[in-house]
């Protein structure tokens, strides 16, 4: 791989033409292009308070963010159908066009009586007993969505939820 500065790289998906990293500590997702393993661009909340709603190729420093289209110290990753999936430490998963890299909406829960898919952007408190509250590792299978949840040290899986 070109020389991309990674901070605590944690998940790895790839399909036919890319592989796609979660940039753990530089709250990003990246692309690079499987046969060559050249950087292909990345999404994310850059310094300037933007945020990236296409493959950004310009190399740039980026932030933490709970706005849809950022991330916030992004963990794992799934590719399921046309879509990648990134949970994070605000307590959600993200949903990702992996061929455009727009963040469509997010699924987590922003009260105890309200999960689900979301797109607005906001700031959410939650205990996660009912929804997520550091969904650490997740795999989607058959429109569920199966995570351990390090914060309430449970199991938890949502039936039909992905579409």
């Amino acid at each position: 791989f070109d020389s991309v500065c990674l901070k605590k790289p944690h998940g790895i998906k790839s399909d036919d033409n890319f592989y796609f990293i979660v940039d753990t500590f530089n709250h990003r997702l990246l692309r690079y292009e499987k046969k060559n393993k050249k950087f292909s661009g990345w999404v994310g909340k850059k310094l300037n308070g933007a945020i990236s709603e296409t493959w950004n190729l310009k190399k740039e420093k980026t932030e933490s963010s709970r706005e849809l289209g950022s991330f916030d110290i992004p963990i794992d990753i799934q590719l399921y159908d046309k879509h990648l999936y990134v949970s994070d430490h605000a307590g959600r998963i993200i949903k990702i066009n992996k061929d455009t890299g727009k963040s469509l909406e997010w699924f987590g829960e922003i009260s105890k009586d309200k999960i689900g898919w979301f797109k607005e952007d906001k700031d959410f408190s939650s205990d996660g007993m009912n929804g997520l509250s550091l969904p650490y590792g997740f795999r989607i299978f058959n429109n569920n969505i199966y995570t351990s949840d390090r914060n309430t040290n449970t199991i938890k899986i949502f039936y039909g939820v992905i579409d």
